[in-house]
């Protein structure tokens, strides 16, 4: 087999891509944490209405989400035994993202 092809393959595996998307939004959740504890110490002076349609659109996102990491979590067989501790890692982080970090509500209700 061709080099190239074997260096695809082996970076397209389930092992490494399960890492990469767990990485990313491990990595989200930090920086949101940090955001949430900067925006709470300043006064930024935006709006606080809150238009009914951005919780429409984090309802969806936060079910789309929780189906997406399920799907990963099921299809992944390198995490057998620990798929409970993963999906239950992915929903909290998830929820806090989307549902009750005040940063992350106000960015999104901004969209």
């Amino acid at each position: 087999m061709n080099p190239m092809e074997n260096l695809f393959n082996y970076i397209t595996g389930d092992n490494i891509l399960f890492s990469v998307v767990q990485g990313l939004l491990i990595l989200f959740s930090f920086l949101t944490l940090l955001r949430t504890l900067s925006w709470k110490n300043q006064n930024c002076g935006w709006s606080t209405r809150v238009a009914k349609v951005s919780t429409d659109i984090r309802g969806f996102l936060f079910v789309g989400l929780v189906i997406f990491f399920t799907a990963v979590c099921f299809s992944t067989d390198e995490i057998i035994g620990h798929r409970i501790f993963w999906l239950t890692l992915d929903v909290g982080l998830l929820s806090y993202i989307l549902l009750f970090n005040g940063w992350g509500r106000k960015r999104i209700d901004k969209v």
